[in-house]
């Protein structure tokens, strides 16, 4: 799938089952008229989908391209916080009754 104007062009490209390429190309007028990085504007798009509980924890990590305790910091600076729902708490606990101490 392809959709382009002046602003922006995006590709989607499915590669495998389940997975997609996206390329998103943005004019350098935008960019500039943000006044951010490349990697400025993929963590705030990160945060926006993180805070609109779109992407989970680690997958807004990922889409930032920064590890996820970096990522932690950067919710923190906003004072945006962490969701930790029952699903969470479930792969945590299923975590720690696996580990040998």
């Amino acid at each position: 799938m392809q959709t382009f104007n002046d602003r922006f062009f995006v590709d989607l490209q499915k590669v495998k089952q389940n997975i997609y390429i996206m390329l998103l190309e943005i004019s350098d007028t935008i960019i500039e008229k943000s006044g951010m990085t490349n990697s400025e504007l993929l963590l705030r798009l990160a945060i926006l989908l993180f805070e609109e509980e779109k992407l989970t924890l680690v997958q807004a990590s990922q889409l930032a391209g920064v590890h996820q305790i970096q990522f932690q910091k950067e919710l923190a600076k906003r004072k945006i916080p962490v969701h930790y729902g029952k699903e969470e708490l479930l792969a945590d606990m299923e975590t720690i009754s696996k580990m040998k101490f």
